[in-house]
């Protein structure tokens, strides 16, 4: 068996037999002076998009065509999800044919751009600095990844899903979790007015909002009281990268009428990906009560 199938087939294997409950992330520790911050430019993985996603070659970005296992494929347990990722990805692979060098894109340089805007503005990362060193206040290493995720008529939202890791001055990892953002914007991939079309316009304009909004996020994660984040226990209903809306559980950190900042507990293998911050608009959310579960 190849290596890449022998990996997929592991990972399909916890995929069916669920994952255990995790709990809301604690807040990024790295507040202290002279923190570095390292962009990676490695490709998503296969732990880090769902069954049926298509990456674009040689980029960050991946798409997903909405898609559920059928009956015959879920009667065949690991294979028929194994033959339904093949099938699906095939079909998603299809959604970008033609502009995959429009979305084909690494990441790290709307991220730096972001933290010299943001620490210009803020004290805790004002001596912030981009290096691949380790500083006297640690490193944060950020690895992110666009996710495209049209529904069935094609309008789709872009989320940015960054893979985060803090490393204290001695070079131990003390915490990671990740940090999800939805961007409020929804378009067809091709055609007139769409994230490909004039260049690409409309999908480089909320990776540049995302990636602002995230280091944001991540300097409001450093001290959490000062930025009015208050944890209040809920359930949220909303579609995420899927294309049927779904449950999270975890926690409420602040709300506005433009955006929820949840704080995602995961549970479900479905949901393991939006462990951590998620930044959400307003109007895509429907909070539910802790027992509206049970």
């Amino acid at each position: 068996m190849k290596p890449r199938t022998l990996l997929l087939l592991l990972i399909v294997i916890v995929i069916l037999s669920g994952c255990a409950n995790l709990a809301p992330h604690p807040p990024l520790p790295a507040d202290g002076p002279n923190v570095t911050v390292s962009v990676l430019r490695d490709t998503p993985g296969l732990s880090d998009y769902p069954i049926g996603a298509y990456t674009i070659p040689n980029s960050q970005v991946i798409v997903t065509k909405p898609r559920k296992i059928s009956t015959l494929e879920g009667g065949f347990a690991v294979l028929g999800v194994m033959a339904a990722h093949s099938s699906g990805k095939k079909a998603s692979k299809e959604l970008v044919a033609g502009v995959e060098n429009v979305l084909g894109k690494m990441l790290n340089g709307y991220f730096e751009e972001a933290i010299f805007s943001v620490a210009d503005k803020s004290e805790t990362a004002k001596y912030w600095s981009i290096e691949n060193t380790i500083g006297e206040g640690g490193k944060i290493v950020l690895t992110p990844f666009a996710y495209l995720a049209p529904d069935s008529d094609g309008n789709g939202r872009l989320i940015l899903f960054v893979k985060s890791l803090y490393l204290n001055n001695k070079g131990k990892k003390e915490w990671s979790s990740r940090y999800i953002y939805q961007d409020r914007a929804e378009y067809q991939i091709k055609g007139k007015d769409s994230w490909t079309s004039d260049s690409g316009k409309h999908f480089q304009e909320a990776l540049s909002r995302g990636s602002q909004r995230i280091v944001k996020a991540m300097l409001e994660d450093t001290n959490r009281q000062v930025a009015g984040w208050s944890p209040k226990p809920a359930i949220i209903k909303s579609s995420f990268y899927d294309s049927e809306p779904m449950l999270l559980e975890g926690e409420i950190m602040k709300i506005s009428s433009e955006e929820v900042i949840f704080n995602g507990a995961g549970g479900g293998p479905s949901q393991s990906l939006l462990h951590g911050i998620n930044i959400l608009p307003r109007a895509s959310v429907e909070i539910l009560s802790p027992l509206a579960k049970k």
